[in-house]
């Protein structure tokens, strides 16, 4: 119970106020992203229409442990460098909740809503404006 309380606290981007449970949630997620790992490459080898189904499950519950954040957080600031909580919770706060809103921020409209000083602003903007952007589009070209 106490696993599955720190695990839903941190994806959920809740603050954890005691020193000890913060050391927990290091180690619960450090064995976290191991047996996730664990499970999708064992969902690999299986080869049945329901396994699709959990592998897909198990590489987005893998994706959500290594970024710390649920799949759907307003909170994807939190992912760049130089953003911790605070300042997440500051740009969720003015409808800042994609990489492409922080992208097209002015850098200095940006310092002003963290209260930082220049170059901030330009290093995180410039951070979102680097992540991989990816398209993948299927043909379904024969029915099985």
């Amino acid at each position: 119970m106490k696993i599955n309380c720190l695990l839903q606290a941190t994806l959920g981007c809740l603050p954890i106020p005691e020193f000890s449970l913060i050391q927990d949630v290091a180690r619960v997620f450090r064995a976290a992203t191991r047996v996730s790992k664990c499970l999708v490459e064992f969902l690999l080898t299986q080869n049945s229409a329901d396994s699709l189904r959990t592998f897909h499950s198990a590489v987005v519950l893998d994706k959500c442990l290594k970024a710390r954040l649920w799949e759907q957080s307003v909170y994807v600031a939190r992912q760049l460098e130089k953003i911790g909580p605070a300042l997440g919770t500051l740009l969720v706060n003015v409808g800042m909740t994609s990489f492409v809103k922080v992208a097209d921020t002015n850098p200095r409209e940006l310092e002003m809503i963290v209260n930082r000083h220049p170059p901030f602003g330009s290093t995180v903007c410039e951070a979102a404006r680097l992540l991989p952007k990816y398209e993948v589009f299927f043909e379904q070209v024969s029915y099985v």
